[in-house]
């Protein structure tokens, strides 16, 4: 018996030693060191053989109407740093930073041991900017949301509960390579036009900010925002001259445009106005396809008055920019792919990098 498991276990050991010869290594590129707690985020690519397989990804959802930035047909490689690593981190939000020329892209730690991070990758390269760790208060800012939108003076995010903080711009404004501490200056309290429920996500397009809830009857997601209506986009119209004027403004608002989404319309993660149209996604986990609809905005929001496609797993965050709609997911980080419980039943999810969605060409 004792020889048995002797030999078992020496075939283990060798079939452990050869997957670890032929397992995909990803390439480690543009490194950012933070040195104040000595986290290490990298723009490593998660999928082996991307280019191929994000062909193949884009082409079963919007339509064929997607797009990998994945440094072919003249767009920047926006691979999404902190993906991979001992502790990767989740994705959760994307902003443009006109002035910058800068994506942000939000990401948080799923163990709750790090700071929520906001990075700044090159609109044009895709390179790495800089990195901005998230306090509030003195404090680490660990909170699991942390979706964004840029104004013309504010970074705005999705805080805890039904809370949106800011952060001054010109906190943002840094050379290359810097890596720093942010504070959120301040919170206000949206719970109220929110029947109490949680944010979960902030945009702003063309100075409209938008906030809202995900309703999902579970995993704590169980308050609907109304009695009439599950889930509302909330919309707020953006004035003042400087940071602090655009906050007062803001924080002063108590009755913005309310628009509320078709009880079969759950589980929404981000949404947008830009014109006359409503942009919404839903995200249902790793193991389901999200929805992405387009609502005309001056009916009622419904199924009926919407164009519908199928989205990529855990669509969690977009930003609307020259008539497309650039994507996040948070299903390409290794932390659902290697560390989450019951990771092998995951399926895999070739999505390191952000997309674009051509909204524009949809009839």
């Amino acid at each position: 018996m004792k020889k048995f498991i002797l030999i078992a276990a020496a075939l283990i050991l060798v079939a452990a030693a050869v997957a670890g010869m032929f397992a995909f290594k990803p390439k480690k590129e543009n490194v950012t060191v933070d040195e104040l707690d000595g986290s290490l985020y990298t723009q490593t690519h998660t999928v082996a053989d991307y280019m191929a397989e994000y062909k193949k990804y884009a082409g079963r959802y919007f339509d064929g109407l997607v797009n990998s930035y994945d440094s072919e047909d003249g767009l920047p490689d926006v691979c999404i740093p902190g993906l991979a690593g001992d502790v990767p981190l989740v994705p959760r939000g994307v902003a443009y930073f006109g002035t910058k020329g800068w994506y942000l892209i939000s990401a948080c730690d799923p163990t709750g041991k790090r700071p929520c991070v906001i990075f700044a990758l090159n609109g044009k390269t895709g390179e790495f900017e800089a990195q901005f760790n998230l306090k509030f208060a003195g404090k680490d800012y660990k909170v699991g949301s942390a979706g964004i939108g840029v104004s013309d003076n504010n970074l705005y995010i999705a805080g805890e509960g039904g809370k949106v903080g800011y952060i001054n711009l010109s906190l943002l404004y840094v050379p290359e390579g810097t890596v720093k501490d942010v504070n959120i200056l301040g919170f206000t309290d949206l719970s109220d036009n929110l029947n109490g429920a949680p944010v979960s996500y902030v945009t702003v397009t063309d100075g409209i900010l938008c906030a809202g809830n995900c309703y999902m009857n579970s995993d704590g997601n169980d308050v609907k925002a109304g009695k009439d209506h599950s889930s509302v986009i909330l919309a707020f119209m953006l004035k003042g001259g400087n940071s602090e004027a655009e906050w007062k403004s803001f924080k002063e608002n108590k009755s913005p445009d309310v628009y509320a989404l078709p009880d079969s319309v759950f589980a929404v993660k981000c949404a947008a106005i830009k014109g006359d149209k409503v942009f919404a996604v839903t995200s249902k986990g790793i193991r389901s396809n999200s929805d992405f609809y387009i609502f005309d905005a001056d009916k009622k929001l419904d199924t009926q008055n919407s164009a519908v496609y199928k989205a990529f797993p855990m669509t969690e965050g977009f930003c609307i920019r020259n008539g497309y709609v650039n994507l996040i997911t948070s299903s390409g980080s290794e932390y659902y792919n290697h560390y989450s419980a019951f990771f092998w039943k995951n399926p895999k999810s070739p999505s390191d990098v952000m997309w674009k969605f051509e909204y524009s060409k949809v009839k």
